[in-house]
């Protein structure tokens, strides 16, 4: 969005609040929000990137951009051909017209997007980072080619250590909920179910990250250093969601959840010295799963 655009969106949001308050305000707000995503910008459920001012253009067709066969319907999202198998993706490219296209057109784009938005060199840079990992699993494996989990878990538990290390509890939070996220995929129920423990009991006490200096380390003076605050505690939805899923296909009752929530609590607790015990975290929990 220009900044010419949002002086005049601010203005009108500003102008509404001066002559009617806070409710003329909202309404303002919400009839520019309407007016941008219909007239001016289009959301792209399959990236991530923004798309500046150009107009947008809706080119996608009901063909597969491999075999060019002819679809029932015009995708919207990553899919499998029905005729040759292989997966289309609908991107924006950086005119901002929208296609269906294949994967190696999707990469030239999204490498597009990133060197527009200046984000390629750290990509690079993450991509070398796993490629070295994925060569020194190989030869951990004797020969044998590692899997993407396997390069991605292996690159997790580098990051346990480090957040761990400096006391980024937030950040060693979110990393913990990869981690579950590749035990679901993989169909491990009950290792992701524990690993979503751990996440719930960081969560609700409310795990942060302290401020660190130009190295990195953690600043330990007691006036800056507050690696949880109760106050901002909270439960994902969507990982309650995820729990309330496993528990139901282990055919897991409460009491048996509560006794593995405990023990792996435990743990995390001890390892990260959060303020609020396992067992006055459980009651909150226990509330949202079975309720």
């Amino acid at each position: 969005m220009s900044n010419k655009k949002l002086f005049i969106y601010g203005s009108i949001i500003l102008l509404s609040f001066t002559l009617g308050g806070p409710f003329l305000a909202l309404l303002a707000l919400l009839a520019i929000i309407y007016y941008h995503k219909k007239y001016v910008g289009q959301t792209n459920e399959t990236s991530t990137y923004g798309y500046g001012d150009k107009p947008y253009k809706d080119e996608r067709k009901a063909e597969c951009p491999s075999c060019h066969k002819e679809l029932k319907k015009i995708p919207g999202a990553k899919t499998k051909c029905p005729h040759c198998g292989e997966y289309m993706y609908v991107r924006t490219n950086t005119e901002n017209i929208r296609l269906v296209i294949t994967k190696s057109e999707a990469d030239k784009i999204d490498e597009k997007w990133r060197i527009e938005n200046g984000t390629q060199e750290a990509y690079l840079a993450e991509q070398k980072k796993v490629s070295a990992r994925r060569d020194a699993l190989k030869k951990k494996f004797n020969g044998k080619e590692p899997s993407e989990n396997d390069v991605q878990w292996s690159l997790l538990n580098e990051e346990i250590i480090e957040h761990s290390s400096n006391a980024q509890w937030g950040l060693y939070s979110n990393t913990r909920r990869q981690m579950a996220e590749i035990l679901w995929k993989e169909k491990r129920l009950k290792d992701a179910l524990l690993m979503y423990c751990m996440v719930c009991y960081l969560d609700l006490n409310g795990a942060s990250n302290v401020i660190t200096d130009e190295n990195g380390k953690a600043i330990r003076d007691p006036e800056f250093f507050r690696p949880f605050d109760v106050e901002t505690k909270f439960l994902a939805p969507a990982i309650i969601k995820r729990m309330q899923k496993i528990i139901k296909e282990l055919e897991i009752t409460k009491e048996d959840f509560s006794e593995l929530f405990i023990e792996r609590a435990t743990i995390e607790h001890r390892a990260t010295k959060a303020p609020v015990p396992p067992k006055e975290t459980l009651k909150e929990l226990l509330g949202e799963i079975f309720e």
